[in-house]
């Protein structure tokens, strides 16, 4: 249950990050749309929902989305802040682009298994 909560807790942390963001960036007043009006109103709907016993998602799941979705703007300003601070990550180079090391330079890459070598032996009743 506690990976639950953190997992629910962080995805409604970057709900409304991902919103601002689209927001600051783009400019699209959807994003201001949606966190001003639909998520709100989802969460009265749900909330009441709950209070009719209409449904059996737990009241502390709710109110922690909202905990989570109060503290995307917090997370993502630190986020911004850290990125200027340290600067950008260096970009994702496909594996095979990828520079070989000195052990595969020497012994050459780990063997792949095949299909019928990763897969174990099912017998098959008839």
């Amino acid at each position: 249950m506690r990976a639950l909560r953190r997992q629910i807790y962080s995805y409604s942390k970057g709900h409304v990050s991902y919103h601002l963001t689209t927001l600051l960036r783009d400019h699209d007043l959807r994003a201001l749309a949606h966190l001003a009006i639909h998520m709100p109103r989802s969460y009265v709907h749900r909330l009441k929902a709950w209070l009719r016993g209409q449904s059996e998602y737990p009241l502390s799941l709710i109110l922690l989305e909202i905990r989570g979705n109060l503290a995307g703007p917090w997370c993502l300003w630190r986020s911004r802040r850290r990125v200027q601070r340290e600067g950008l990550s260096t970009p994702y180079v496909p594996v095979p682009q990828r520079p070989r090391t000195e052990r595969e330079k020497t012994t050459g890459p780990e063997p792949l298994a095949t299909m019928e070598e990763a897969l174990p032996r099912v017998p098959v009743s008839r």
